[in-house]
């Protein structure tokens, strides 16, 4: 198998198509650490609509949300900041898994369904490690998502 690797590949693998697929590769890593922090907020936002927790948020996380306390409770919380997390974590092993059913071909599409898989479901995995440490730093940047919902599970 290697020999046919060497005859076929290599013979035109200069060095500007290594340098195109380096940056293909970085400009596709770029663009789907965006949208999966923009899919986050965005489902969470979308949530705290849902239960009348109006919101505001950019980039970095949400700037204000409502403090109108009626409408606040554990299972809201719970069900608003766990939605990103589990929906990023369902997006990256669906991503995961229409890579591993696309075997045999190499395009740009497989690069882009490896690359979204890593990043969502990395991203929920930094969500899970860091939530211990943000639980009950309320002011700090880690206090979002599964921080929220373990903080409000210790005052239950």
């Amino acid at each position: 198998m290697a020999h046919y690797y060497d005859n076929k590949y290599k013979s035109n693998d200069t060095l500007l198509n290594k340098l195109l697929r380096v940056l293909t590769t970085a400009l596709i890593f770029s663009i789907l650490y965006i949208v999966s922090v923009a899919t986050y907020h965005i489902i969470v936002g979308a949530f705290c609509n849902y239960f009348h927790l109006k919101s505001s948020y950019n980039f970095n996380g949400f700037i204000q949300l409502e403090t109108n306390y009626v409408y606040w409770s554990v299972k809201r919380i719970t069900a608003i900041f766990l939605s990103g997390p589990l929906a990023c974590l369902s997006i990256g092993i669906y991503f995961m898994y229409l890579f591993n059913s696309l075997t045999g071909t190499v395009n740009i599409v497989r690069y882009y369904l490896l690359w979204g898989g890593i990043i969502f479901i990395n991203f929920f995995l930094v969500q899970l490690i860091a939530s211990p440490f943000g639980a009950f730093d309320y002011k700090g940047g880690l206090y979002q998502g599964l921080s929220v919902v373990l903080a409000w599970w210790k005052f239950k």
